[in-house]
């Protein structure tokens, strides 16, 4: 059995007998899409043996220059002919530089020494600072309404 063939619902399938390739089609991202034609660095169509596992896959679809995506592995005889049988469904996910380093963070950078220096003087007056007092009520007091007096509001 080859650990390529997995169905869409991530269960492992028998390959038929007669494949000898996989046909490697790139899905298409929108849900109603079907496969589309993937071609390879030649022009040609991608195609994997059936006993390649899959970190070789990953690698020669890495190789080829496709993007990450879903796949779908068609299995192919000899001569270039579909076999009948079930496809296969797999992943590329995109590459990581490095384990445990976010994709979205920016590089690292200290405080500028002139900003530190800047900063100095004020240390003193931002340690002895006396805490803000909480307001009772909002900022700004409520207009009284003309017919109204002072003590009857």
């Amino acid at each position: 059995m080859s650990q390529l063939a997995i169905n869409q619902q991530g269960e492992p399938f028998t390959v038929p007998p007669e494949a000898r390739t996989w046909l490697v089609r790139r899905m298409h991202d929108s849900p109603r899409g079907g496969p589309q034609r993937t071609p390879g660095l030649d022009g040609g169509p991608v195609t994997i043996p059936i006993s390649a596992d899959l970190s070789e896959f990953r690698a020669h679809l890495r190789g080829q220059g496709l993007p990450p995506g879903k796949y779908r592995l068609d299995p192919i005889d000899e001569h270039g002919q579909p076999v009948r049988g079930p496809s296969a469904y797999l992943v590329l996910p995109p590459e990581r530089t490095e384990r445990g380093e976010l994709r979205n963070a920016a590089p690292a950078v200290g405080a500028a020494p002139v900003m530190v220096a800047a900063a100095a003087p004020l240390a003193h007056a931002i340690a002895t600072a006396r805490p803000v007092d909480p307001s009772t009520g909002p900022a700004f007091p409520l207009p009284v309404p003309a017919h109204l007096t002072g003590e009857q509001y």
